[in-house]
Formats: structure tokens, sequence, C-alpha cells
């Protein structure tokens, strides 16, 4: 016999929602991820883009950290930190024709905007060809740190942070591409 599973929704703050309330809120500026399991499918709204400002000591927490996974960094002339994160495992013996990849972001930085820029993977991520690894110089988010502060969902297929030196954030949860992380270090310039 079949069973019925219940299904559950969830708003950003991951309060339980009816599903019309769920219908009413879906929008192009937002993913529904859904997760399944014998019992039920709980479908959680995501937020694409995200912004706020990072108290001080998380700054520096996230500052320490970077430091960590690459010593030679320093931050005293950085007005900008952009991390490009993904969470996923790729698919072996394939190389992603991805223009953040294949163009070297990097490059698209202005001098004056004096950006520090960090690739950083998933640990269970072993082959790096996917991701350019020949090219780029991943770090590995041994903790998960920047994941579980910024990229808690499984399933987004990556996403970008840009930090200030004040401490404003922008992030952006799952697919994106060269011209989206422009546009918000721009948007996060003019602030």
């Amino acid at each position: 016999f079949s069973q019925d599973k219940k299904e559950l929704f969830y708003d950003y703050d991951l309060t339980e929602i009816s599903k019309d309330k769920f219908t009413s809120l879906k929008s192009k500026d937002n993913y529904a991820l859904s997760y399944e399991n014998e019992n039920s499918i709980k479908t959680y709204l995501i937020e694409i883009k995200t912004s706020g400002k990072l108290n001080f000591y998380l700054l520096e927490t996230i500052k320490k950290y970077l430091v960590g996974l690459d010593p030679k960094t320093s931050f005293a002339q950085t007005n900008f930190i952009v991390i490009d994160n993904d969470p996923s495992v790729p698919i072996k013996g394939y190389q992603v024709p991805w223009d953040v990849y294949t163009n070297n972001i990097s490059k698209s930085f202005k001098k004056t905007d004096k950006v520090t820029h960090f690739y950083i993977i998933n640990p269970d991520v072993k082959d790096l060809y996917y991701y350019h690894g020949d090219k780029l110089n991943w770090k590995t988010d041994q903790d998960h740190f920047i994941k579980d502060k910024f990229f808690p969902f499984k399933g987004l297929n990556g996403g970008f942070l840009i930090i200030d030196k004040d401490g404003n954030y922008i992030s952006h949860k799952g697919e994106y591409s060269k011209k989206d992380v422009l546009e918000q270090l721009k948007e996060i310039k003019e602030k």
C-alpha cells in the first residue's frame, strides 16, 4: 500500500506556514528547496540574495579564518572580500564551462577596488578538475565555517559572498554568473 507523505512548508525564518502562504511568497527572488524522507516532504523558502552588516567580532573571525586558509593573506589594503563557494560534489572528468571560472573573475576587479578574492570548496570534493583547479587556487572549507554561516542549505549549487571593510555584506545563494558578482560588488561599493 502507498502512504501519503505529509507536506510541510517553511518561510525564511524556518517557521512552518501553509502551502497557500508559501505559494504567495514564492517569487523570482527565492528558491523552493525540498527535502524528502519516508514520512514527509519539507519545502523551505530560501532567499537568493541577502544583505546586512556583520558585527565586529564575526568580521574579525572571518578574516582570521581566511588567513588560516591562506597565511599570505593581508587585509591591510583590502576594501572588499569576495568568496566563491561551492558545496556540491562535481561530475568526474568534466570541466564546467562557467564564466566565473573560465574567465578568471579576479582579473575583472578594478585595481582601485582592492579586492581580496577566495575560492572556497566543500571538503568532500577531492577532484578539483571540474572547478578548474588546474587554474584556480581553491581553499578547502575544512570546518564548513563559510558554508554554515552563509550557505547552510544543501542543493543550491554554490553561491558567493562579498564583504566590505566595514562588515557590510551581500550573500548570493545558488547558481550565478560573473556578471552577478560584478553587479553585487558595484552595489555594495555604493552603500
